[in-house]
């Protein structure tokens, strides 16, 4: 099985570090983390960041998730694989330590 896991973020590199270690620590399903920043800073742009866009209209945390999918779907037909799921978070996400939110 294998997840593609979503995350919007805006000029919170803090916290997409966050969860992204999370996922790391206690995962055992085979992901990859798709971060979208929306009308992110340039100082504020995460390490993980895979699309960014500019948003100076706010078009919404649904409108980024939708870029967020439509990224890893591409991705997916590129490598010529697919995923089973798409798991679609908020960068602010916090989950108890030790706990496979993802299982």
């Amino acid at each position: 099985m294998k997840v593609a896991v979503l995350v919007v973020s805006r000029n919170r590199p803090d916290l997409v570090a966050s969860l992204a270690s999370y996922l790391e620590r206690n995962s055992s399903i085979d992901h990859d983390l798709y971060v979208i920043e929306a009308g992110t800073d340039d100082d504020k742009l995460c390490e993980h960041s895979t699309v960014r866009y500019a948003d100076d209209d706010f078009r919404g945390k649904a409108f980024a998730h939708n870029v967020a999918l439509e990224e890893a779907r591409r991705a997916a037909r590129e490598k010529g694989e697919h995923y089973d799921y798409y798991w679609i978070l908020m960068n602010d996400l916090v989950f108890p330590e030790g706990e496979d939110a993802m299982r």
